[in-house]
């Protein structure tokens, strides 16, 4: 994380990481292929070293984790990120009940905030405020969402 999202980092945990049982940062993850969905001539090189992701945040709240990503100005490889992050820890991590996708970020477009609602993605905005807030956090909702 640069300066400015570490900034927006430690203002969303000052005010949130008390809802969760746990946040953690810099979660590792790994694309693991079945054997049986590769493809003939694959499997030799399917889970050799596999490529490290890192996901900037999670936070657990039993069988409920929030995947968190932080930018400055919230951007399309953000939300591309959330969207592969999801499916990454599903394979990396089992047994929660629901996965949800929160963008913790100083800006946003207008345009950007409508795509990551149509994809139930939430937004936090910086500073965080009841209003600017999108996932609701403050009323517990964002936890079971």
């Amino acid at each position: 994380m640069g300066m400015i999202e570490t900034q927006v980092w430690n203002a969303w945990l000052t005010r949130y990481s008390h809802l969760y049982l746990r946040v953690s940062n810099n979660v590792p993850l790994w694309w693991q292929i079945p054997p049986e969905q590769t493809r003939p001539g694959e499997k030799q090189f399917a889970n050799l070293n596999p490529p490290d992701y890192r996901i900037d945040a999670v936070a657990w709240n039993g069988q409920v984790c929030d995947i968190i990503e932080v930018k400055d100005t919230a951007n399309l490889t953000a939300i591309g990120q959330l969207l592969a992050y999801r499916i990454l820890f599903e394979r990396t991590y089992f047994g929660y009940s629901k996965l949800c996708l929160l963008l913790v970020c100083k800006r946003i477009r207008p345009s950007l905030l409508s795509v990551c609602r149509m994809l139930e993605i939430w937004v936090d905005i910086y500073p965080f405020t009841s209003t600017q807030s999108s996932s609701n956090v403050e009323s517990d909702q964002h936890l079971t969402h």
